[in-house]
C-alpha cells in the first residue's frame, strides 16, 4: 500500500468491536479493510473474504464482486488472475480463476504464485508436511523438509519458508532442489 505497511489481523476496529482489518504500526485498523481477512493485494485490486459472511463458509471477494466458497488462501497470479483451493469430498482442486489446473487427494495450501504461473503449496509428507509447485502438468517436491508450515518466492530459486521446529516456528530464506513426488502420507 502507498500509504505506508500494515498487517492483516484480527483486533479492536472501533470501540467494543473486533474485526479484521489491515493495522498499521501504532495498531490503528485502515478503515476501508474493516471486515476483510485480506488474502492478497495487486495495485488497487484486493482478494478477500468478508469477516461477516464467512462464518459458516470462507466468502471470497475480488473488491466487491463475490468469487463464491473456496478453502484456502487466494492469490493474484503475475497476470490478474485469482489462483484458490477447492474442497471436493477427499480432495483439494488448484483453480486459476475458475479453471481447475489440477487435484490432489490430501490436503494442501496455496502458498503463493510464481512469475511463469507455476503453483507453490504446502502439503503433507510421510512424516510432516512439505513444500510442492504445480508446473507445466507435473507436481515436484522442493526439498526434503517435513515442517515447512508455508512459504513465499522471494526471486530465482529463492524462498522465505516459514518451518516449525522444536525451539517454536523459524523463518529461513533457502533455495530448494525439485524432484518428482507427489503430495501424501
Amino acid at each position: 500500500l502507498e500509504e505506508g505497511c500494515y498487517t492483516a489481523a484480527s483486533g479492536l476496529v472501533q470501540t467494543g468491536r473486533i474485526a479484521p482489518s489491515l493495522f498499521d504500526a501504532k495498531r490503528q485498523p485502515l478503515k476501508s479493510y474493516n471486515g476483510q481477512i485480506i488474502q492478497d493485494l495487486k495495485g488497487s485490486d484486493r482478494l478477500y473474504f468478508d469477516g461477516s459472511k464467512s462464518v459458516i463458509a470462507p466468502a471470497l471477494y475480488h473488491d466487491e464482486k463475490p468469487l463464491g466458497t473456496v478453502h484456502s488462501n487466494a492469490r493474484f497470479g503475475p497476470d490478474g488472475a485469482v489462483y484458490t483451493v477447492r474442497v471436493h469430498e477427499d480432495r483439494r482442486g488448484f483453480y486459476r480463476d475458475d479453471q481447475k489446473l489440477f487435484e490432489i487427494k490430501t490436503q494442501g495450501v496455496l502458498a503463493d504464485i510464481l512469475p511463469d504461473g507455476s503453483v507453490l503449496f504446502t502439503a503433507p509428507t510421510r512424516y510432516g508436511n512439505g513444500l510442492y509447485v504445480w508446473h507445466g502438468g507435473a507436481i515436484k517436491r522442493l526439498g526434503t523438509a517435513d515442517n515447512i508450515l508455508d512459504a513465499r518466492w522471494l526471486s530465482g530459486d529463492r524462498f522465505i519458508v516459514a518451518t516449525v521446529t522444536a525451539h517454536g516456528y523459524e523463518y529461513r530464506i533457502s533455495g530448494f532442489e525439485a524432484t518428482p513426488q507427489r503430495p501424501g502420507r
